[in-house]
């Protein structure tokens, strides 16, 4: 099923909801945040790449990471792209981050990059890969769901949404009529 077609049967099962652009358009935003939501907690092996080369620099001990990634699974280093690759290590709290000089056998993340160390070994002819999950998004409105084993809960999710959206707004117009009326009332007498 692609976007599209999932938007039309929740908005078919939801009836409630106004046939317009942007009611489409919310459902729309509704399905992207509830994938979000799913794939934040699990992971899933229809979203898992295996072995993206990461562009290196001579001498720099950062890189920048897919656009499209969402969570880390491994980093592999192999000097002089000979095939021989070794796995890196997470640092943690106790990782000693002292010295430049060698090949790079530690990592961490932070503001949306890879860092490495040590890393002035470090030349063009070698390589670094990731193992990493990306993210479901951007899902285009001709794309087929991307987690077909999600579909249902996501359109599950998604419908009871708008329709405790749909009851709010009954509420909250029912509401406001009845304040209206009786603040008119109690004017007029």
């Amino acid at each position: 099923m692609t976007k599209t077609q999932l938007n039309d049967a929740i908005r078919f099962e939801a009836r409630q909801l106004p046939s317009s652009a942007l009611m489409q358009s919310w459902v729309y935003d509704l399905i992207d945040e509830v994938l979000t939501e799913y794939t934040n907690q699990s992971r899933y092996q229809e979203l898992l790449n295996f072995d993206t080369p990461i562009t290196l620099v001579a001498g720099q001990g950062y890189a920048s990471l897919p656009t499209d990634y969402h969570h880390l699974v491994a980093v592999k280093f192999d000097k002089n792209g000979t095939g021989n690759f070794a796995t890196l290590q997470k640092a943690n709290q106790f990782t000693e981050k002292t010295g430049t000089s060698g090949n790079p056998t530690t990592y961490f993340l932070s503001g949306g990059k890879l860092y490495f160390w040590p890393y002035s070994n470090i030349t063009t002819s070698d390589v670094m890969q990731i193992d990493y999950y990306q993210s479901p998004l951007p899902f285009a409105t001709t794309d087929p769901f991307p987690i077909p084993a999600l579909e249902g809960a996501v359109k599950r999710q998604v419908v009871a949404r708008v329709l405790r959206y749909a009851a709010d707004m009954d509420g909250s117009t029912a509401s406001a009529k009845g304040a209206t009326a009786g603040f008119s009332s109690s004017h007029n007498a």
